[in-house]
Formats: structure tokens, C-alpha cells, sequence
């Protein structure tokens, strides 16, 4: 059992400025036109850049990742993100009022949830075209709450266009699990025969291996253990001493990332036949991996003691170093939706103007009747 480290690669942020150093940038571009443009610069350069947190879900070979992003307006957004062209796009279905992308397969098809009035549903994105996953008989609450384990979730899907999630049978049941064939419409149940476990598969390869966890809970204590499910024939992954051990994505290879929580500090890591390999991001207190490719990349997220983190999303992707160990990645923050970003503005506007207008009321001379 190894633990990884390796080397870290930060993407473009914006940054603040303080108030001193916003008026010399004032000193700087001073010049012919009009001074508001000079004070909404200013403004703009002294307000900290409107935050998202953007987590990380699932990485494919061709370097597409997807994900989250938690927007400053509180609502959940899809996106996908390309390495190579350092690109955002947003894949919210027609209707929804949050969504989010977990899995993407080589044929760059991708899976996830959305809410909206109606409930939670799962959703396939391909082609341009989005197809509603929901197990038949699906509990829905009102008034519908994101996320919250009720409806369809849809979280990894191979290059068969085999689908994997879990579901709600009522109330009171525990979650399901499910395969749905986007092919033939099919769905198929792959829970454990426990009824008292919750079965959340979270990843599926192209040989129908299935990666995910279960939840029991005996003596009324939450046990989380992972598995992988080949054929119907679950094994149990449990990290040795580990109060539990979590699954995320699978590739072709079998290998599955995930999380275990041992002595109060939380550890990511890869197992393959076996055996365990810790990953932590470079001081982070804190490491959980959500995906990987069939070339080794992963994702993940991480947090740090006492607010050390560099990024106020502490997202990644890292890929695999000749003779060992990964190079780490982080993305900027997406620009922000086009609404927030108008009121934004507005609102800067507005006060230049009104600064400008105390400015030129301050220079005007006094006037006697």
C-alpha cells in the first residue's frame, strides 16, 4: 500500500485587488475620457471575481471531464470541460432547474441528474439530444428537494451505451440499483439482496463490470463499503482498519477510485487485483478521487486544514508520470452565468455613477444668490 504524490499544475484564476492598489490603477490608465470608466474599472479590479465551485465527477480518454458547478446563485449546473481547449460547456436538460454530469463514456455520451418541479430524474446527453432516465415507479417527494436520494440517478455509462445509477422504490425503502440499456430501453435491477442496504452503483466498464457502494446499517451505525459487481458475483472493498471505504468510477482495466476514511483522515486511492494505492493531493488534508480513463487519468477533489487551500474549488485532474507518481491539474473557475453576470455589472455601474456624481459635485464651486 503506497501513498502518491506528485506535482502540481494551477490553472488561470482571477484575482483581487486591494483598494491602494485599485487607485493606482486609476494613476495608471488616467487619461482622455470619461472618468467613470476610469471608477468602474476600478470597481472591477477591487471586487473579488464572482466564485463557482466546480467539482469533478468523470474523465474520459479523449480528456473531456464532467462534472458540477455550484453556482454563486445557488443552483447546480452540468458542464463539460475539454483539456485541450480549456473550454466550459454547460449541458443543463430543457427544463431543469439543477443538474449535474457524473459519467462520460469514449463516445463522449454523458450521464447525470436533473430536478425540477416534477421530481429527480436521470439523463443520457448524446449527440446534442437528451433522453430522461426514470426506473418505472420511482418515488418522487414534494416539493422536490435536489439530489436528495429520492427519483432516478443516472452516474456512469460504458462504451456499449449501458447505463448504471440508483433509484427509490418508496419512502421508506432503501435505494436501488439499476442498469438501463440506452440501446433497447431496457432497465435491469442490480442491487444486493439485502433489503436493508442501500445499492449505489456509480461506474460501469465495457465488460458490464459494475463499481459502487452499499450502506448498512447495523447496530444503527452507517457502515460504507465498495464493491464490484461482475455478473450478479459481488466483492466486497473494504481498505484494511478503514471505518469505510467508498467506490467511484471503474475503466476497462478494472481498476476503481474512491475514498477511505481511516483514523479521522480521508485518503484516496486505486485498487486494482487487490491492492490498494493511496493518492493524496500535494498539502491537502483530504483527498477523494471520483474517475478514471482507461489511460490512468483521475479526478477528485480535495480540502486542506485550516483554509490553506490555493483554490477556492479544490478540484482535479492528474495523469500518470513516467517512473511513477501523477501530475496534478487544476481548472479555472467557468465565467458566470450570463444573468449574475449582468446584475453584476449593472450593479458595478451604478455605483461608478454615483461616485462620479459625488465627484463632480465636489469639484463644483460654490454658488450665492
Amino acid at each position: 500500500m503506497n501513498t502518491v504524490y506528485g506535482t502540481i499544475h494551477t490553472g488561470e484564476r482571477l484575482h483581487s485587488l486591494t483598494p491602494s492598489a485599485a487607485s493606482e490603477v486609476i494613476l495608471a490608465i488616467r487619461g482622455p475620457g470619461p472618468r467613470v470608466f476610469y471608477l468602474l474599472l476600478a470597481l472591477l479590479a477591487a471586487t473579488p471575481a464572482l466564485a463557482d465551485s466546480v467539482v469533478m465527477y468523470g474523465v474520459n480518454d479523449n480528456g473531456l471531464i464532467v462534472g458540477q458547478d455550484f453556482t454563486s446563485a445557488g443552483t447546480y449546473l452540468a458542464f463539460l470541460y475539454s483539456q485541450s481547449t480549456g473550454m466550459y460547456t454547460f449541458l443543463n436538460p430543457p427544463g431543469a432547474t439543477n443538474a449535474i454530469a457524473v459519467g462520460i463514456n469514449d463516445s463522449n455520451q454523458i450521464v447525470g441528474a436533473f430536478g425540477n418541479s416534477a421530481g429527480n430524474f436521470g439523463y443520457l446527453y448524446s449527440g446534442g439530444t437528451y433522453t430522461t432516465i426514470s426506473v418505472p415507479g420511482a418515488y418522487q417527494s414534494f416539493p422536490s428537494q435536489f439530489y436528495s436520494g429520492t427519483g432516478t440517478v443516472a452516474s456512469g455509462i460504458n462504451d456499449n451505451g449501458v447505463v448504471v445509477g440508483s433509484w427509490d422504490p418508496s419512502a421508506t425503502a432503501a435505494n436501488e440499483g439499476y442498469t438501463y440499456n440506452s440501446n433497447t430501453g431496457q432497465f435491469t435491477n442490480t442491487s444486493i439482496s439485502d433489503g436493508g442496504a442501500y445499492t449505489l452503483p456509480y461506474g460501469i466498464n465495457d465488460s458490464g463490470e459494475i463499481s459502487g457502494n452499499v450502506d448498512t446499517f447495523p447496530s444503527g451505525q452507517r457502515v460504507i463499503t465498495g464493491f464490484i459487481d461482475n455478473g450478479g458475483v459481488f466483492t466486497s472493498i473494504s481498505y484494511p482498519g478503514a471505518s469505510s471505504t467508498i467506490v467511484q468510477g471503474i475503466n476497462d482495466s478494472g481498476a476503481v477510485v474512491g475514498w477511505y476514511t481511516l483514523g479521522g483522515v480521508t485518503t484516496g486511492f486505486i485498487y486494482i487485483n487487490g491492492a490498494f494505492t493511496s493518492i493524496m493531493y500535494p498539502g491537502s488534508s483530504a483527498t477523494e478521487l471520483t474517475g478514471i480513463s482507461n489511460n490512468g487519468e483521475i479526478v477528485g477533489f480535495y480540502s486542506c486544514s485550516s483554509g490553506t487551500c490555493p483554490l477556492s474549488d479544490p478540484s482535479f485532474y492528474a495523469t500518470p508520470k513516467q517512473g511513477g507518481g501523477y501530475s496534478f491539474n487544476t481548472i479555472p473557475d467557468p465565467a458566470p452565468d450570463p444573468g449574475t453576470a449582468v446584475l453584476f455589472g449593472a450593479g458595478l455601474l451604478l455605483l461608478a455613477i454615483k461616485a462620479e456624481r459625488g465627484l463632480s459635485n465636489r469639484r463644483q464651486p460654490p454658488t450665492f444668490n
